[in-house]
């Protein structure tokens, strides 16, 4: 579970909405509001991807050791190829 929540936190990056590096302070992002617990709707839960990431706790600490699990696999995402289809 925890990689698809991985997954999910890249959409707006392979969507080409908002670059890998400022992914974190794009608003509408699930990794936005992972990052901010008194923000986040009841329906995020977090435990599944700090889960994913080696156990973490939802704790500042844990939330920023996230970061740093996830900033090194961050970098080999491309923006989707939208290919044309014909109609």
């Amino acid at each position: 579970m925890g990689q698809v929540c991985h997954y999910i936190h890249l959409n707006p990056v392979r969507a080409g909405l908002v670059p890998v590096a400022r992914l974190g302070e794009y608003r509408h992002s699930s990794y936005w509001y992972l990052r901010r617990p008194k923000a986040r709707p009841a329906c995020l839960r977090a435990e599944a991807a700090l889960r994913g990431a080696g156990e973490l706790p939802d704790t500042p600490a844990g939330r920023a050791q996230y970061a740093r699990y996830w900033s090194g696999r961050r970098r080999t995402v491309r923006p989707a190829r939208i290919v044309p289809t014909s109609a």
